[in-house]
């Protein structure tokens, strides 16, 4: 059984005092425009040396919508070696979690031991307002290259680990309430801000539970190789995310099993790790569970709980009715006392005493 939940009262303007002027409308909206590049490695030191059979990995900052070719289309990247202009291309990777990353591919392999020189500029659009970004953006960057090659291509070794959670549904169709609560839904600049009420008490009926899974790649070889490999994670054989970085982060709401594969930027070339199963052996619940009520609307409400149907808007109070509580078994009249028989005090200090071990009691969980 899932521990019962209390909500008490939230102030309806618990957020910010005024509303509007935090809504005040961003210049900015509508408006696409390129505002930074940065090197980034995977996993590992930004500034990280680079192969020299290697790619530069750069990642583009801007707002608006913005596609990969637009990206590469609005750079200009030049890159030079004591003074000489180095032939290479800039390409994007169009696949979901790496829009924002761009390549500089040298046309030969890059000089052993080098410090390269990188001046990008990205060109915006003459509608793009002065106070969202400048007309150019000049980026000067360098890179140092390492003595050799990379190494070659390993398989990724995974660890995995994972922890049990559960919270209460906080949603107008699994709530009960008293005493003069009405939930309503809370916006802040059309962006949905839970529930709120102004008196009373509401405790939820339903509970998800949850498993945090976390998986990665151990760190292997040298880090500028490792900052040449992007890593992409399968859930259950269905690609979930691709990314430079070396772990993902999932919620579960039932078992699942992952793998990751790695692959060179830099080639192409990628590689498969083992699989790795989180969940098959927990034996707490997951996903939407019933939690009961009863027991803490008992000890918080005043007058009958009820319940109400809603709108867009939250709970409509002319729409209710009683949630009424279990009724409780009259106490038996007291006689007096006989020979082996408990007298009503004795009886009512036995009562309290198993409620309040019962109250006491917590769950451990073991992993």
């Amino acid at each position: 059984m899932l521990r019962p939940w209390i909500c008490l009262p939230a102030a309806l303007g618990v957020l910010l005092a005024d509303e509007a002027a935090a809504c005040t409308p961003d210049p900015c909206a509508g408006t696409t425009a390129f505002v930074g590049l940065q090197r980034v490695g995977a996993g590992v030191d930004v500034n990280v040396d680079v192969p020299i059979d290697g790619v530069l990995v750069l990642q583009a900052q801007w707002f608006g919508e913005v596609t990969a070719a637009q990206l590469v289309d609005a750079l200009t990247l030049l890159v030079s070696a004591d003074g000489e202009l180095v032939d290479g291309s800039v390409e994007a990777i169009d696949r979901p979690g790496m829009t924002d990353i761009l390549l500089w591919r040298p046309a030969e392999l890059l000089r052993s031991e080098t410090t390269y020189t990188v001046n990008a500029s990205y060109l915006n659009g003459d509608d793009v307002p002065g106070e969202c970004a400048a007309k150019q953006v000049d980026i000067p960057l360098e890179f140092t290259t390492t003595a050799g090659k990379a190494e070659p291509l390993a398989a990724p070794k995974v660890w995995s680990d994972s922890s049990y959670g559960d919270s209460p549904l906080m949603a107008l169709d699994s709530m009960v309430c008293c005493d003069g609560a009405y939930p309503v839904a809370q916006e802040l600049c059309d962006i949905p801000q839970g529930l709120a009420w102004t008196k009373g008490k509401c405790v939820p009926t339903m509970s998800r539970a949850w498993l945090s899974a976390s998986m990665g790649v151990a760190s292997i070889l040298d880090n500028p190789t490792a900052a040449q490999w992007a890593r992409t994670l399968y859930q259950d054989g269905d690609e979930v995310e691709t990314s430079l970085k070396q772990s993902f982060t999932r919620s579960l709401t039932e078992p699942a099993c992952f793998t990751i594969i790695q692959f060179s930027l830099a080639t192409g070339e990628s590689i498969t790790s083992e699989e790795r199963c989180v969940g098959e052996d927990l034996i707490l619940p997951l996903g939407d569970l019933p939690l009961d009520p009863t027991p803490m609307l008992a000890e918080l409400c005043e007058d009958t709980p009820y319940i109400c149907e809603a709108n867009d808007d939250g709970w409509v109070p002319e729409r209710c009715r009683p949630w009424p509580l279990p009724a409780t078994q009259p106490e038996p009249a007291s006689t007096g006392c006989s020979v082996g028989e408990p007298g009503a005090g004795l009886g009512l200090l036995a009562l309290l005493l198993v409620v309040r071990r019962r109250r006491g009691s917590s769950r451990s969980i073991t992993r």
